[in-house]
């Protein structure tokens, strides 16, 4: 069938429909079956919205943040990025679905880790598009002297932050729990939209092992973070096992420039 309807609905259809296509191959056909029904309504032109949370069997421990998650991303369907952004709209709510899926099975974290990321990353996107323009201020009147200027307020750039942790260990020293403070500094100043922390692991354990290791590191640094009186709410926690290295070393060696935590700060 052809898609009708508004651009958003014709740009869901595509997605839903790939999705469908893609549980398909995985042989998970009732998934496949449940995408394509709202492939069909989409090209049906029918208001078809993100999966109801309820409907779905999820970790206590993931709700709060799904449960967040759904209502900005119906806040900002609602708040014109339906028709300011249609593609990148039907794109993000498809990422919502994946994850509500994806944390519902519990098995891949690497897939839970992925569809979070990118639907945090297209609502971030939506958000800018339709946040409204600041009013231009009237002129002011000319004064009758130049006052002195006054000096610069100098506001620290956001950069991203490296934690390094020691062999095997989620344990946070001295000089992580101080760095950790700084973070938490630079997050009050700039009241970022979102806080992305993503645990590692060297290559020294399995796969699986790393995983749970890098999860426990990520945690731990928000945990942190949080103690310092950031909302918790902003902040992400992912784990990324021994993906990602910031050295390239054999599997199975100790480096401990691949045993950190990153800390990524969304304006």
């Amino acid at each position: 069938m052809e898609a009708g309807g508004s651009a958003f609905n014709k740009a869901l259809f595509g997605e839903y429909l790939d999705r469908s296509s893609m549980e398909y191959a995985e042989g998970d056909y009732i998934k496949s079956d449940l995408f394509a029904v709202k492939a069909r309504g989409a090209a049906a032109g029918e208001d078809v919205g993100p999966v109801v949370l309820a409907d779905h069997r999820l970790p206590a421990s993931a709700v709060g943040e799904l449960s967040q998650a759904r209502r900005e991303l119906v806040e900002a369907l609602d708040g014109n990025g339906r028709t300011t952004v249609p593609e990148l709209a039907a794109h993000t709510q498809r990422q919502f679905d994946c994850w509500v899926e994806e944390q519902e099975e519990n098995i891949q974290p690497e897939d839970i880790a992925a569809c979070r990321a990118a639907f945090w990353a297209g609502l971030k996107q939506i958000q800018d598009a339709i946040r409204p323009a600041p009013m231009a201020a009237e002129p002011e009147p000319e004064p009758m002297a130049a006052p002195e200027p006054a000096p610069a307020m100098e506001v620290p750039q956001m950069p991203v932050f490296f934690v390094f942790l020691d062999f095997d260990s989620a344990d946070l020293d001295a000089k992580a729990q101080g760095l950790v403070e700084n973070i938490a500094k630079q997050i009050g100043i700039r009241d970022p939209a979102r806080v992305f922390i993503t645990g590692h692991a060297d290559k020294a354990g399995s796969h699986d092992y790393n995983m749970a290791l890098s999860e426990r590191r990520a945690q731990a640094v928000a945990d942190a973070i949080a103690g310092h009186g950031v909302d918790a709410m902003v902040l992400t926690a992912m784990a990324m096992s021994e993906d990602e290295p910031r050295v390239d070393t054999a599997d199975g060696a100790r480096e401990r420039q691949n045993r950190y935590v990153k800390v990524t700060i969304i304006p």
